[in-house]
């Protein structure tokens, strides 16, 4: 199984490296990832498991990075490097098979070019994959539309003659893995070129050189450690990154500036042992960084106060230039502001760090540093990269939550703090029920019965987190993207969890009539969840045990001439009185009694509002209720 083998520790270093450094470049995490085999199988099986919203399947590498997202690809691959160091899983001749795995991988993509194979990224999966097996051809077997990826895995090594007619992909990798595996062509090769691309000898000798011109640079420029090394700074990183977790929840729980400051001077001194910091907020409507301390209230000014002017003070020109400066390399240039914070900060040198949100500059950090503490800092930037990200994302909610505070601010911060307390401590759980699920889905095997339900529980805690997500994260104006939605898919899986959970402990028939036609709508698959989750919910709660739900699902919907899909939640419980019927979408008072929010189906009307849908209810008292979703048909089937 793939999820089972163990990548390179000195890989991991890097991906982490990346994933976490101050950029988060896209191109820089995907050129990584397609160094290493295993890892990027587990993305691309990762991406086929992802929720059922989801477009397509992930046929190329990069598609798989847009579908599960910097975040999730994170969390895969800290998950991976955790469970291999703490399990001492260490891949056996390690670098030896990494450099043959790319050297056919890059054998086969370059083969792909010459030859006009249409799929150039295909051919480099196959290469890439070639050491993983079967398992490897299964997962291209699912993820790729041409159904002969697999195939090219499973019959490379077959005779010359075996393949001669056999699919591209099949001869690509034929010809890629003795190419490799050369340094000196052998004349079994050289015909093996003529007779399945038409290559001549002069063609095929300069081919080879060229090729392995480029891999020899490329192992050049990845020289790794040692494999001991290699193990110990991966677990240096990955405390580093423990240590950034409890600092995160650190900022998160600080409320105001001078509780922010305290935990910003104790992560310093954890981290590098700096003890002095000080803040220099951004004004931008007087164009100034003025220097905030631990004693002044919210809204004072410091007397000290620096103009974003260049060459004013290193502290102005470290958010002017966008880079972190330190006053060790301008000693002679130093003006009298910054001669002052270094007496300020009762240390040799001081430290500028540029604060910045994607709105623009918050402020910098300066901090006291002497030769020790700037040499440690130097040699652990990741981590300081990292540490000022979290400074900056900390400080800027805090501008947030103090500018979006309305009424009586006490109270406006308290419920915002513990807002963001509450996301965060149901966040930590959330990702350990995960993490467990996914090892007990390896331990258990891919052909337990078990599997479809793990997976059907890690899609409904990916939801959850969503969700909350959502809480925590400020407004924004942007338009939500619209995925394309399996509907009978999406209620298939709901229904699942609802028979496996509520219907199953109260005794409760479900009966599923859907619609026969394989339709796709735009929309966000996790709202419909959340819509009919909600409809489930309410309806098991109005009936007795042995009562009757039944969802029904119809593509053939028109009203005035425009298409609509439907979806029908009915159950032949009590109904729902008049005087309840006229507020049924409005929070308020619930029918279901004290411990009720009545929040349930306001929910479900601004979810279905998102999607340009519309909501009906039918109920009489005694007879039932049924309520009908109205989705417009936007992409056709």
């Amino acid at each position: 199984m793939i999820d089972s083998l163990p990548c390179m520790p000195q890989l991991l270093l890097r991906l982490i490296n990346v994933l976490y450094g101050e950029s988060n470049d896209i191109d820089g995490i995907t050129i990584t990832l397609r160094q290493d085999a295993v890892m990027t199988a587990k993305l691309l099986a990762a991406a086929h498991s992802a929720p059922s919203n989801k477009k397509t399947d992930p046929t190329s590498l990069e598609n798989a990075i847009s579908l599960l997202g910097i975040e999730e690809i994170k969390q895969l691959v800290v998950a991976t490097a955790s469970h291999q160091f703490f399990t001492d899983a260490r891949p056996a001749g390690s670098t030896t098979q990494w450099s043959r795995t790319l050297a056919n991988a890059i054998f086969a993509r370059e083969l792909a070019t010459i030859s006009s194979f249409p799929n150039v990224e295909q051919a480099y999966l196959c290469g890439l994959f070639i050491e993983l097996g079967e398992s490897a051809a299964e997962l291209l077997d699912l993820t790729q539309r041409s159904t002969f990826a697999g195939d090219a895995i499973r019959y490379y090594q077959e005779n010359t003659q075996q393949v001669l007619d056999a699919h591209p992909l099949v001869k690509i990798l034929h010809l890629a893995t003795q190419l490799s595996n050369e340094d000196e062509l052998t004349p079994e090769t050289i015909d093996t070129a003529k007779i399945l691309f038409q290559l001549d000898e002069m063609a095929t000798t300069q081919f080879h050189s060229r090729i392995k011109t480029e891999v020899n640079q490329l192992l050049d420029a990845y020289r790794f450690d040692d494999d001991i090394q290699a193990w110990k700074n991966l677990g240096s990183r990955l405390a580093e990154l423990n240590s950034l977790n409890t600092i995160s929840s650190r900022l998160w729980q600080a409320r105001g500036q001078r509780a922010l400051l305290s935990v910003i001077r104790h992560a310093l001194n954890d981290c590098f042992g700096i003890q002095h910091c000080s803040l220099f907020e951004y004004e931008s409507g007087q164009n100034i960084l003025a220097l905030k301390e631990t004693g002044s209230g919210p809204g004072y000014h410091a007397e000290l106060c620096v103009p974003l002017e260049k060459n004013r003070s290193l502290v102005s020109d470290a958010i002017l230039e966008g880079r972190c400066i330190s006053s060790r390399d301008y000693q002679n240039q130093l003006s009298v502001v910054d001669r002052q914070l270094i007496r300020h900060c009762q240390s040799d040198h001081i430290m500028c760090w540029p604060l910045e949100s994607d709105n623009g500059p918050l402020g910098v950090l300066v901090f006291g540093i002497n030769e020790e503490q700037l040499s440690k800092l130097l040699s652990q930037q990741n981590l300081g990269s990292s540490l000022r990200k979290q400074i900056s994302t900390a400080l800027d909610n805090d501008k947030s939550a103090a500018l979006q505070i309305d009424g009586d601010v006490d109270i406006a911060a308290d419920y915002q703090h513990k807002i963001k307390e509450a996301v965060h401590e149901a966040s930590n759980p959330l990702s350990i029920i995960r993490n467990y699920l996914e090892t007990l889905t390896i331990k258990l095997g891919e052909q337990h019965n078990a599997g479809e339900n793990l997976k059907l529980i890690k899609e409904e805690i990916d939801r959850v987190s969503l969700i909350l997500s959502d809480l925590r994260d400020k407004p924004t104006q942007a338009v939500p993207k619209k995925d394309s939605i399996n509907i009978n898919r999406v209620i298939e899986d709901t229904a699942l969890i609802f028979q496996s959970s509520i219907a199953d402990t109260n005794k409760l028939s479900l009966r599923l009539r859907l619609d026969e036609q394989h339709m796709e709508i735009a929309g966000n698959a996790n709202h419909l969840k959340q819509i009919l989750t909600n409809l489930l919910k309410n309806a098991g709660e109005a009936l007795a045990n042995g009562g009757l739900i039944v969802i029904t699902s119809d593509a053939s919907v028109s009203i005035g001439g425009k298409r609509f899909f439907s979806i029908a939640v009915s159950d032949d419980g009590p109904g729902i009185n008049d005087e309840i019927k006229a507020g049924l979408f409005y929070p308020g008072k619930s029918s279901k009694g004290i411990t009720h929010s009545g929040l349930g189906l306001s929910i479900v009307k601004k979810l279905v509002d998102k999607m340009d849908g519309s909501i009906l209810c039918r109920s009489s008292k005694g007879m039932g209720t049924q309520f009908e979703i109205l989705l417009p048909i936007t992409i056709r089937e």
